[in-house]
């Protein structure tokens, strides 16, 4: 039996939900910043769904077609990085998520709202996966170093990243600049500025 949508699943809009009531996460951003792992999540979509919005644009669970779809690409993710190869079977630098960033990508069409994203905790706990991401010391510092340039770079510009309307206005010039990343994906790495910076400040 699908799970029933209640108000608390149903963001105020794909454009644009609100960050501050109920935010959508989507699967770029669990699989990008989150680094939640791709069997993870199709367990959680397996056992509890996923919600995306129809040609319509109204926002709901997804049917079966889109369950799969979802999947679909959490299957092309792994394997591109088990074995660095496309959906089609041909080797390539990008993954399927790196390929499909930006606004329009498939990975930000699906998720769950805050309220309602299931416990990936305790899923992973329950299950034993191929290759478990482990975050590497290394990747850390370096994902901190450009978190700080970031930082900068938006002060610079007088750009307040705890504003509400950082995500859209840095959505704009990603736009400006012929490379568009949906406001999702920004806010998912403005939300991990903080610590960054507060990590940095304390190596000085």
């Amino acid at each position: 039996m699908k799970p029933k949508v209640t108000p608390d699943a149903i963001p105020s809009s794909y454009e644009d939900s609100d960050p501050n009531s109920n935010p959508f996460i989507s699967l770029s951003e669990l699989l990008g910043y989150k680094r939640e792992t791709e069997g993870t999540l199709a367990t959680a979509i397996e056992e509890k769904g996923i919600y995306t919005w129809d040609r319509f644009g109204r926002f709901g669970l997804a049917d079966e077609a889109g369950r799969m779809k979802a999947l679909d690409l959490l299957a092309d993710q792994h394997a591109w990085k088990v074995e660095g190869c496309g959906p089609s079977g041909y080797r390539d630098t990008q993954s399927p998520l790196d390929q499909c960033e930006g606004r329009d990508g498939m990975f930000e069409h699906y998720g769950w709202a805050t309220k309602v994203c299931p416990d990936f905790n305790v899923i992973r706990l329950g299950q034993s996966e191929r290759e478990p991401r482990q975050s590497k010391g290394g990747e850390t510092n370096s994902r901190n170093t450009l978190l700080v340039i970031i930082a900068a770079l938006a002060k610079k510009l007088k750009i307040d990243i705890g504003e509400r309307g950082a995500a859209a206005e840095i959505h704009t010039l990603t736009e400006l600049a012929g490379i568009p990343v949906s406001d999702d994906t920004i806010r998912g790495v403005l939300k991990m500025i903080p610590i960054a910076v507060e990590k940095r400040t304390k190596q000085t």
